[in-house]
């Protein structure tokens, strides 16, 4: 712990932020260079399609654009009048990205 302390705060979130996601705390070395040695969680899979760390069953990007649609509904429950330029301004994302979510939403509604 000696040498943590004497890194910088920087370390100490991180092994905080590892302790709250139940991974194994970093490894640090400083003979030579400064190395840290990361453990991933054993529920995380690489397979194609899939991206180093998504769970398994998980595709890439679906948490995230189901994300996106809530708030897509969320903005438009709000203001239904909203046009797609400010949709895509606000969630900084393309109009045709805008497009893709609204249809996916109304395929699910």
């Amino acid at each position: 712990m000696q040498l943590v302390e004497q890194i910088g705060s920087g370390i100490m979130r991180m092994n905080d932020l590892m302790k709250e996601a139940g991974l194994p705390l970093p490894e640090f070395t400083t003979e030579g260079m400064f190395t840290i040695k990361l453990q991933r969680n054993p529920e995380t899979i690489e397979k194609p399609g899939h991206k180093l760390g998504d769970k398994l069953g998980d595709k890439p990007g679906d948490k995230m654009k189901e994300k996106t649609r809530e708030k897509v509904l969320e903005i438009i429950s709000i203001n239904s009048k909203v046009t797609i330029p400010e949709l895509a301004k606000m969630l900084n994302i393309t109009y045709k990205g805008v497009q893709y979510h609204l249809t996916e939403i109304k395929k699910k509604k």
